[in-house]
């Protein structure tokens, strides 16, 4: 459930989801879930995450993670 915390606001304990957080400071490595949980649980950690994210890559923050394989299979995927 907490992997998919975006959809599940106040319905979900966050102090039991922040156990999930990384050593990078992310939740599962992913800067949607990690910024989800930042608003409902504030933490420095997942903010120094996210900072460094925009820092790196601007507004393309989640993109450089996927390899361009995954991305086309996906694309596929979605418009089959």
């Amino acid at each position: 459930m907490a992997y998919i915390a975006e959809g599940l606001g106040n319905r979900l304990d966050w102090d039991e989801v922040m156990k999930f957080q990384r050593k990078n400071g992310s939740l599962f490595s992913c800067p949607s879930t990690t910024a989800v949980a930042l608003i409902h649980k504030y933490n420095d950690q997942a903010h120094q995450y996210l900072n460094s994210l925009v820092s790196e890559f601007g507004s393309a923050g989640g993109l450089p993670y996927f390899s361009s394989s995954i991305l086309l299979a996906f694309i596929l995927l979605v418009n089959a």
